[in-house]
């Protein structure tokens, strides 16, 4: 009877944290796929995406991207192989932190785990991209183009409403503790390795995720600097500084409010 018990306990925690993994993620990149044709800002992942598809694909007089190239296939395979970059960081970290905790345990399980993270992160390298895909088919590229072309006003609003889509999932995401993905790991990770606290590590580590766009498009040959200065007004701005600046805090408090609202905080652990 107390086995039974055990195993009905155990199924609905795992049912509650896949349920709170799936719904994370797919507001967390439907927020992604709303903000994207804004050009009022993106986020500091997107920046340095984007800064490669300019050296990449070109842009356009006034400084922006064809919303096939920032919503398209193309975006998609320079953020997955962006992802796998993030994820060997993070699994650096994590390699540091788990020997740090084998000098004091002397247990080899924490080195076992490890591949359990790293496979869970490439998961995420193949889904993520493929979830923003499947956005696509109701945010479809007509519709990027009509957020793009709005006035002004409205794409601040629609960055707003997919900036706090994009927290929202990221926290409940976060919750579920699973396939938490290189972005979410890669925080994680530094934070155990570092002793640094969550919102401290997240800023670092977001402006960490940014430089690379800056150099490429400071350092590219092929871009006029005039359009170079158009492309930093279109895509690094109050957006851009409201993602390494406020994300990581506002997340940080969604996992708080989550931990009041949960009968028992601990439940998803």
């Amino acid at each position: 009877m107390k086995k039974q018990h055990f195993f009905l306990i155990n199924w609905k925690r795992w049912g509650l944290k896949i349920f709170f993994f799936l719904l994370g993620l797919y507001i967390f990149t439907f927020g992604l796929s709303l903000y994207l044709p804004t050009a009022v800002g993106v986020m500091h992942l997107d920046f340095t995406i984007y800064a490669v598809l300019m050296v990449w694909k070109g842009i356009y007089p006034d400084g922006t991207l064809d919303t096939t190239v920032s919503n398209g296939t193309v975006h998609w395979l320079v953020l997955g192989i962006y992802f796998a970059i993030l994820m060997l960081f993070s699994f650096s970290f994590a390699t540091i932190g788990a020997y740090r905790k084998y000098q004091i345990t002397k247990e080899k399980k924490e080195f076992n785990l490890l591949w359990t993270v790293l496979i869970m992160d490439l998961i995420i390298v193949f889904l993520e991209p493929f979830m923003l895909q499947f956005h696509e088919l109701y945010l479809t590229p007509t519709i990027a183009n009509k957020i793009k072309n709005s006035p002004y006003t409205i794409r601040m609003w629609i960055f707003l409403a997919g900036f706090l889509l994009n927290a929202i999932g990221d926290a409940i995401w976060l919750k579920s503790n699973l396939f938490l993905g290189p972005y979410n790991s890669i925080c994680i990770n530094f934070q155990k390795m570092s002793n640094w606290k969550f919102v401290n590590a997240r800023i670092f580590l977001d402006f960490c995720i940014i430089l690379p766009g800056i150099i490429i498009t400071l350092s590219t040959n092929t871009i006029s600097w005039d359009l170079k200065g158009k492309f930093f007004l279109n895509y690094v701005n109050l957006g851009t500084i409201a993602f390494i600046f406020a994300f990581g805090p506002i997340v940080h408090l969604l996992l708080n409010q989550f931990d009041k609202w949960l009968p028992h905080k601990n439940k998803l652990n």
